[in-house]
């Protein structure tokens, strides 16, 4: 030991004790065992189902199936599919409806018709805003053409499954929105429109005979609403965004509800294509299919796929 502590060695040359570096050596030795690293930090994400279809998993495929004859005009139904967001914030999605037949040739004379359960409440004169989303729901759909003048007709479909107001004349009714329609971009279709809509009917209604009433227009009001081809005559030019099937804004008071299974069939006589929903936080709605085929429809067996899909 004490021929190593007087053992010298030259480093850069100076003479340094071997002890003094086999020390040094030792604690360093020491300290690497002692403190590996200063922080590791691991993150461990689970991410869980937000929006289910029907209770289950986002990969689950669903069927349903029917027959007719090519002698019968049919509508085929699929079972209605529970949506349920239990997510803190609301979720958006589409339908994306596609039809495939072994002769690929026939598809084009099938409809088929998104029907969603939407419920809302009736505001009272204290709340601040009738088109909350507790009082007023609605689901879009994209516009097949881009001009308000060019826009001719759509059916859409629903059944009233609740309706607490004591009323027969509420139901759902179109939203034509697109830039530069008066103040706020929107036509409202009447309702009430003098129809009478009672619970567990199904209806189908076009523009024949519709009026719309345009927020802030001095000239389309509730009180002096104008027809659709007034509309059309006044914004011609104006780019449409989409066309809304909406329920709701009526007063009332919140234990007040009615609940609409709806949607838009064709628009242009076309097959309408879906845009979004919005399923709010924590709530449920649900999801038929809806397939009109005529009268004499080619033999084959026809699959009609629907897609739930998230969108912005």
């Amino acid at each position: 030991m004490k021929k190593l502590m007087s053992k010298k060695v030259s480093v850069f040359g100076r003479e340094v004790s071997v002890f003094l570096i086999v020390m040094l050596g030792v604690m360093g030795i020491a300290s690497a065992a002692l403190i590996p690293y200063f922080a590791e930090i691991t993150g461990l994400v689970t991410v869980n189902q937000g929006l289910q279809v029907g209770g289950q998993d986002w990969d689950y495929a669903f069927s349903y199936s029917d027959t007719l004859t090519s002698l019968e005009e049919k509508t085929v139904s699929s079972p209605d599919y529970s949506l349920i967001n239990s997510a803190t914030v609301n979720a958006n999605v589409v339908f994306d409806n596609v039809c495939d037949e072994a002769s690929d040739d026939g598809c084009e004379n099938t409809i088929t018709t998104d029907m969603v359960l939407l419920s809302v409440t009736g505001f009272e004169g204290t709340d601040p805003d009738a088109f909350a989303r507790q009082f007023y729901k609605a689901t879009d759909y994209e516009s097949p053409v881009s001009n308000l003048n060019d826009l001719s007709d759509l059916t859409y479909q629903f059944e009233i499954t609740q309706n607490d107001f004591g009323v027969t004349n509420l139901a759902p009714y179109v939203v034509i929105v697109g830039t530069g329609i008066g103040p706020y971009d929107v036509a409202v279709q009447m309702i009430p429109d003098g129809g009478i809509y009672n619970t567990g009917t199904e209806y189908e209604k076009d523009l024949t005979g519709a009026t719309f009433h345009v927020p802030g227009d001095g000239e389309c009001t509730q009180a002096t609403p104008c027809t659709f081809e007034r509309i059309k005559e006044k914004w011609p030019s104006v780019t449409l965004s989409k066309i809304r099937l909406a329920l709701g804004a009526w007063p009332g008071t919140h234990s007040q509800v009615i609940s609409a299974s709806m949607g838009i069939s064709t628009i242009n006589d076309l097959q309408a294509v879906h845009k979004m929903l919005i399923v709010g936080a924590g709530e449920t709605s649900s999801l038929k299919v809806v397939t009109y085929f005529p009268q004499m429809m080619k033999p084959d067996t026809y699959t009609i796929t629907t897609t739930v899909l998230p969108t912005a």
